[in-house]
């Protein structure tokens, strides 16, 4: 055979090789083992994990397993989170290749699940404290991810949710969202149930205080939320299951919570029964009040004040006040606040020119028995008359809803049923 025959025959066949060994190289990647970085938080382009090897992240709390079972698991503090299922399939080994794929291969280097991510520019993959699994470009795109960033139901004081943080309920139903617009709100399956009305306000963390108190703060510091629980022995915040948010003590009483169980109840503390005032439309004698927790109220807004004292009590704010007054108390009040004791002063100056504002006499919520004058201690004991931003006012805009009062928006203090 002459070496001119040869040489071509030769050629074609080397050319067929090296064809067969590119579109090998294409669909399966590197046939050979590179090399591992096994109990790392990081896969980088050219390296794999091996069956029975993993990846940790930096707090410790989230791993990453290439299973000897051909599954790729992620595991948190709450259990397995995500994985590949293809455990029964003969995965061997989970490659972060050079052209951007993340790759799980059997023995015969048959590719069983990818990324889908080749040209992508992806270098490395991560598993993150936040128990998410992410590729990452050099510039830090994120071509692929797990989206398992770890979301815990409860935190323990001290700790804070942040801006953009959220906690998940065990089962997911319920979500509570640190928002970035300064809000942070409770949502349910069909929307959101309860809020700090906070939106606006510059807060970025929610800050659950070893001293027993949560506090949404700005980011200079300023509270622009206080739940009022300083001192309740508060030392755990969970959102469960049933909707509702619960402040905990150590001896697993509660001390704070949204009441947002199905219904507003929760198991042993029927939540308030709405008050049904709406026939009350004018003063009203002594005989039609009745006396609530040490404040005289319309009976039918009685229940409702008991109830109202109480809870907050349990969250650690105490309150009091005056409530019910007579037409000769109105009377008087006028004369002190409005300028004297003339007929224009008590009958027929608005009140809006009296300091503080005083209704004209049979206008009043209070001769209806249906507006509160509410009292907190202040630093030395004394009772007076609710500051605007005390811990007090805080608990009475976030709670006093539920028991059917609302603020006069000029006094920090005054709560009616119809917020005037």
């Amino acid at each position: 055979m002459s070496s001119t025959t040869t040489r071509p025959r030769l050629a074609a066949v080397i050319g067929a090789l090296t064809v067969a060994l590119a579109l090998l190289l294409t669909i399966a990647g590197p046939p050979t083992p590179a090399q591992a970085a096994a109990g790392t938080f990081r896969l980088k382009a050219g390296e794999e994990l091996a069956a029975g090897q993993s990846l940790v992240s930096p707090d410790g709390r989230q791993v990453l397993a290439m299973q000897t079972d051909g599954n790729l698991v992620l595991y948190g503090p709450d259990g397995s989170r995500w994985q590949t299922d293809t455990d029964g399939r003969g995965g061997v080994r989970l490659a972060m290749q050079t052209d951007g794929n993340l790759v799980m291969y059997d023995a015969t280097n048959y590719p069983i699940w990818h990324t889908n991510t080749r040209g992508s520019g992806a270098d490395h993959l991560d598993m993150q404290s936040d128990g998410n699994v992410v590729l990452y470009t050099a510039s830090n795109a994120v071509p692929w991810q797990t989206n398992t960033r770890y979301q815990p139901s409860k935190l323990l004081a001290p700790a804070d949710l942040r801006a953009g943080d959220v906690l998940k309920s065990p089962s997911g139903a319920y979500t509570l969202s640190m928002q970035t617009d300064g809000n942070l709100v409770l949502y349910g399956p069909s929307g959101w149930t309860w809020q700090t009305n906070t939106a606006g306000s510059g807060a970025v963390r929610l800050a659950v205080q070893s001293d027993g108190n949560m506090v949404l703060y700005t980011a200079s510091d300023y509270p622009a939320w206080i739940a009022g629980t300083r001192g309740s022995g508060l030392v755990e915040l969970r959102l469960q299951d049933d909707g509702n948010l619960v402040g905990y003590r150590a001896d697993g009483s509660w001390a704070w919570q949204t009441y947002t169980y199905p219904g507003g109840q929760a198991p042993g503390t029927p939540a308030p029964t709405p008050a049904n005032c709406a026939a009350v439309t004018g003063p009203v004698p002594a005989s039609s009040t009745t006396v609530a927790s040490g404040i005289r109220v319309h009976a039918c807004l009685a229940a409702n004040v008991d109830r109202l004292l109480a809870d907050a009590r349990a969250a650690g704010v105490a309150l009091s006040g005056s409530g019910w007054r007579d037409q000769q108390t109105q009377i008087q009040l006028r004369i002190k606040n409005c300028g004297g004791n003339t007929t224009y002063n008590i009958w027929s100056k608005p009140s809006s020119q009296c300091s503080p504002p005083t209704a004209i006499p049979g206008r009043s919520m209070h001769e209806r028995g249906l507006a509160i004058d509410f009292t907190t201690p202040n630093s030395g004991g004394t009772y007076v008359s609710v500051p605007a931003g005390s811990a007090a006012f805080t608990w009475l805009k976030n709670n006093a809803a539920r028991y059917g009062l609302s603020n006069l928006p000029s006094e920090s203090w005054h709560w009616s049923t119809n917020g005037s």
